[in-house]
């Protein structure tokens, strides 16, 4: 009877403590948004919302950092994962690095990835198709003030570790 008193308790306190943590939601884009991601001394990358349907996005990328990745990619709206590589019409499953990104809800603490995924860690038409097998990890630390030319914002800092597993010139 205690072990089961114990227990009962102890689901109580752990929903309670997981339930009064601060969660963040993805947030709601409109077509039209327009940003530009920068890097110091890379290129700036151009991003615009194209479509939105009840349930995904469709994200266009111009300009980008090395011009490795799909020019559209649709992201899940509740999670903003990257499902799918928009070429034409044509939607194609996204198979390359980062596909589970960002992942909300995010909280401190939560932590997600890939175990192992086989292909390209970034997209690029033109190059020679060189897939290797490699992890993922993604991790939210906590919040932290940032500044940036655009003001002064409390974000939410994200641990990303990307681990090659095995040999990737063995294909080459």
């Amino acid at each position: 009877m205690k072990k089961m008193l114990f227990s009962v308790s102890l689901v109580l306190f752990v929903t309670i403590m997981l339930w009064g943590q601060e969660k963040i939601e993805a947030p709601v884009w409109k077509v039209g948004d327009k940003w530009i991601l920068t890097s110091e001394g890379i290129a700036k990358c151009e991003v615009e919302v194209v479509d939105a349907d009840e349930s995904s996005y469709t994200i266009k990328f111009s300009h980008c950092m090395f011009d490795r990745t799909p020019s559209k990619i649709i992201f899940e709206k509740s999670s903003l994962n990257r499902i799918y590589t928009l070429e034409g019409n044509k939607r194609k499953k996204y198979k390359w690095g980062r596909r589970r990104l960002f992942n909300f809800p995010f909280f401190e603490g939560k932590k997600w990835g890939e175990d192992t995924f086989t292909g390209l860690p970034t997209y690029n038409p033109g190059a020679p198709q060189v897939e290797y097998d490699f992890a993922e990890t993604f991790q939210v630390l906590g919040w932290e003030d940032v500044e940036v030319p655009a003001g002064k914002f409390r974000a939410v800092k994200i641990k990303y570790i990307e681990r090659v597993i095995g040999d990737i010139f063995a294909g080459i």
